[in-house]
């Protein structure tokens, strides 16, 4: 459960801090065409293990342009993807910083409340009955949030070990 939030505040922490200048952009574009057309060379092709390395290193190929777009935002709106880079940024640091409450919650509520028997507290089921007292879908809409990040967790954990290299 923790693969989630962990790569949220690792996006946070390796976004990029500035905007780059377009000649640093010419040079990391010309360097990435330049291990585009090495993964695509006929003599590479022709190597055995070329299936997975290059699918590893066509993601990685990937996720270099994505970087370097958001370093360098480009057209008429500029500074509004820049913006928007930002405020990405920022909401995957809340976010990540959230869902490492929620990771450590989830087990916690496994401990407390269905380990131990009897049950020593009823944690969030508490939680979940107050919030519904408060207000009628308080309760729920809080449970469906820890339910999807559960499911959320799940998924990002599944593709870390699909992806071991990304």
């Amino acid at each position: 459960m923790a693969t989630l939030p962990v790569s949220l505040v690792f996006a946070f922490k390796n976004r990029p801090k500035c905007v780059i200048t377009r000649a640093q952009y010419v040079k990391e574009a010309t360097d990435l065409a330049k291990r585009s057309n090495e993964l695509g060379s006929p003599t590479r092709r022709k190597d055995e293990s070329f299936g997975k390395i290059s699918i590893q290193e066509l993601v990685f190929l990937e996720d270099d342009v994505q970087a370097l777009n958001e370093a360098f935002p480009q057209g008429e709106k500029a500074d509004t993807s820049w913006a928007v880079t930002v405020l990405f940024s920022l909401a995957k640091l809340v976010f990540g910083i959230l869902g490492l409450a929620l990771s450590v919650i989830w087990p916690l509520h496994i401990i407390v409340f269905m380990l131990v028997n009897p049950p020593a507290f009823p944690f969030l089921n508490q939680v979940f009955i107050q919030l519904d007292s408060a207000w009628g879908l308080l309760g729920t809409t809080a449970f469906a949030i820890f339910c999807y990040y559960l499911v959320m967790s799940v998924i990002s954990g599944e593709m870390h070990s699909i992806h071991p290299m990304k």
